[in-house]
């Protein structure tokens, strides 16, 4: 098809963002968050836009192959950058390495399983709405889903400041500290991610109809989405406390048992009901996951992420 070679040319920005990510994670764990998120959300895009500005300068045409390619560019601009970044504001002479290899290896696997089934997840919804219905339902809805989720700003934000500092005080089994942190972080979120969720729901239709008039159909998939992602958010960081306390397993437990509930009722809901029996299918499957993580990691952990402590 005409999308094969774009798809074979964003390959090459698999390594690129391997690195990227790689040394982000390593300024991260040394409370470099700030320095960490400008390689993906600020280097990254800005050297995209600035060689879309140049094609344009130059009058050359601009396409998926073009934009695809100049994408895989500033990926490498976003590692190359990292990597700067990190052996600049890092002191490793004196250091001597210390590799804990069969903890790695046994964390390797289970988080590389982790990661193909989240990929799964992530996608089963606009898999099983192009299956079933046609590309212009998974237009609309894919549409409707990224607005949804941007209510997730808040909460990822926190994530990435906090993710250290829950899996020191686990190690270090201060659940009182721990407890305290994770509920202000939830109820934090929750307390500024309300109101953008009412403007969602409140000028659904005009959010929708700036991407053009066929696309008012998604107002009511926008609601739902964004009603399980507020529900998403009071239960607070869920999973990111799962990882960081070493409790992946039951990350994958649940997601797993989300992707088969999702296809379940997707099977069922979206022929008849369309993107809004997909939207309902994800939410359902969100909810279920987000109770089930909860109730095993507070039975295992004694630690509440829900809003309500």
């Amino acid at each position: 098809t005409a999308y094969t070679v774009p798809l074979l040319i964003a390959f090459i920005s698999i390594p690129f963002y391997g690195i990227m990510n790689y040394y982000a994670a390593s300024l991260r764990g040394q409370h470099k968050v700030v320095l960490s998120l400008l390689p993906d959300n600020i280097v990254k895009p800005l050297l995209y836009l600035i060689l879309v500005g140049v094609l344009f300068a130059f009058s050359i045409n601009f396409n998926s192959r073009s934009s695809v390619l100049l994408n895989v560019v500033a990926y490498g601009g976003g590692s190359v950058f990292a990597i700067i970044a990190f052996y600049k504001t890092t002191l490793l002479k004196g250091i001597e390495a210390n590799y804990d290899l069969n903890l790695w290896k046994n964390t390797l696997k289970s988080l590389f399983l982790l990661q193909v089934i989240m990929s799964i997840n992530s996608r089963m919804d606009i898999l099983m709405l192009g299956y079933l219905k046609d590309s212009s339902q998974v237009g609309i809805y894919s549409v409707a889903d990224m607005i949804a989720t941007k209510l997730l700003l808040f909460l990822q934000i926190m994530n990435v400041i906090t993710a250290a500092s829950i899996s020191r005080m686990h190690s270090l089994e201060q659940k009182q500290k721990l407890q305290e942190m994770i509920t202000k972080i939830s109820r934090w979120v929750m307390l500024i991610s309300l109101p953008v969720f009412l403007i969602i729901v409140l000028f659904r239709k005009l959010i929708m109809s700036y991407f053009g008039v066929d696309f008012d159909s998604g107002q009511t998939a926008l609601v739902i989405i964004s009603t399980g992602q507020m529900i998403n958010i009071a239960y607070g960081p869920v999973g990111n406390f799962a990882l960081m306390t070493g409790n992946q397993r039951y990350f994958i437990i649940f997601t797993s048992i989300n992707i088969l509930i999702n296809f379940t009722l997707n099977l069922i809901l979206t022929p008849s009901l369309g993107i809004n029996g997909t939207a309902i299918s994800t939410t359902c499957a969100l909810i279920t996951w987000n109770t089930g993580m909860f109730l095993a990691l507070r039975k295992k952990t004694g630690i509440s992420t829900w809003i309500f402590g």
